[in-house]
């Protein structure tokens, strides 16, 4: 019989039951920081107007630190590490209109991660099952945007009228999406691959492609070790190889003019190296920093095309810690947990989405986040779900 457990983690349960012990391990270290927080804001404040804008700023420390205590807590320390930088950061940069925007995606992204967290094992799969299910449905919808009877969208260029983009709209998109599909369906249901990759590959997006080569990496990984992992590596390289002669190489891996944006994103950072610009901020300096050319070739990127140095961009070397302590966190666990087909297939769903992250902007996407932020909780909290279903 599987025990009702409490919102605690069953590493806590042997803590004592007095409620009042409860209230002081929980949560006095938490108030007592926002505490703090909101004296120090409000001294340094001068005039009414100051003390208006300081106890908003205050109220948003304290409320972003608690709830980086209770995600820290109850989840992982590193997503709680995560919270409280986000809001330091959107507070350090002034907290204008889009940082506010940028803090409440950020609260929102613990929120999911809270509740995956606390999602049994039943429940786990259930939510496998349906991505393969939305997955079925998106490559339908790809195969009818191939031939032409897209039921959603009107192409306007002939071009790339036959690239399937699903509900997603765009190409660069919908492949992560769909290799998300495909990693489920190699575990769960390996026949329906004959209809989920195709259409994968039709979206001949060079991220895409290194996304299913991380999905192929972890399931080999998973069946034989590492020496699986050396044979599909020379084969990759051998395929690159034979692709470059052919001269299909280059239009794959055309970087857009990412790399030039890349090296001005850099540039600036270094004038901000450890807190950054604020979260949010790329979207308004971004556009401004980026080199004309660039626009009349490309138009002004709202995004870097690379989660990873965005991240550094806005909330400095601070927030990239707390991004490296996250991925450390799921290869952990993906080590841990190598023998657990359910493991690997969320370690295989949020690995494609860190792989297309170099290069492209899945957690800046809203379904894609979402996949991202409800694998990487569900897999850093699997043992505990597999402690409870066995009692």
């Amino acid at each position: 019989m599987i025990r009702a457990d409490t919102f605690v983690r069953p590493s806590l349960q042997k803590e004592s039951s007095s409620p009042y012990k409860k209230i002081l391990s929980d949560w006095l270290p938490a108030v007592s920081i926002s505490g703090i927080l909101i004296f120090l804001t409000l001294y340094y404040s001068s005039g009414m107007q100051g003390l208006r804008v300081g106890k908003m700023l205050a109220l948003i420390c304290a409320s972003g630190f608690l709830w980086g205590w209770i995600v820290g807590r109850y989840v992982t320390p590193s997503a709680g590490y995560l919270m409280i930088v986000a809001t330091i950061s959107s507070v350090g940069a002034g907290f204008g209109e889009i940082h506010a925007r940028s803090l409440v995606f950020a609260w929102s992204a613990g929120a999911i991660v809270l509740i995956a967290s606390k999602m049994p094992l039943k429940t786990v799969h259930v939510f496998l099952w349906a991505l393969l299910a939305t997955g079925i449905v998106e490559a339908i919808h790809g195969y009818l945007q191939m031939a032409g009877l897209d039921p959603i969208f009107e192409r306007t260029s002939e071009a790339t009228s036959w690239i399937p983009v699903g509900t997603l709209g765009q190409q660069t998109l919908y492949g992560p999406f769909m290799v998300c599909a495909c990693a489920t369906a190699l575990f769960l249901a390996p026949m329906a691959l004959v209809l989920l990759l195709p259409v994968t590959v039709a979206t001949c997006s060079s991220m895409t492609f290194v996304s299913l080569g991380m999905v192929l990496v972890i399931y080999l990984y998973y069946q034989g070790g590492i020496r699986w992992i050396a044979y599909a590596s020379v084969a990759a390289a051998l395929t690159l190889s034979i692709l470059a002669v052919l001269g299909c190489i280059n239009p794959l891996f055309d970087d857009h003019g990412r790399y030039e944006l890349w090296g001005t994103l850099l540039s600036l950072w270094k004038n901000k190296p450890f807190f950054g610009y604020g979260i949010g901020s790329f979207q308004l300096l971004g556009p401004l920093a980026e080199p004309q050319h660039l626009v009349k070739e490309h138009g002004y990127f709202l995004q870097a095309h690379n989660d990873y140095l965005q991240v550094l961009f806005e909330t400095g070397i601070l927030g990239a810690f707390g991004v490296l302590w996250a991925l450390a966190s799921v290869i952990k666990a993906t080590i841990k947990n190598i023998k657990s087909p359910t493991a690997c297939l969320l370690a295989s769903i949020f690995g494609s989405l860190a792989a297309n992250a170099l290069a492209s902007f899945p957690f800046h996407i809203a379904p894609l986040a979402f996949l991202g932020l409800v694998s990487w909780a569900l897999l850093v909290t699997l043992r505990h779900k597999e402690k409870d279903a066995e009692v």
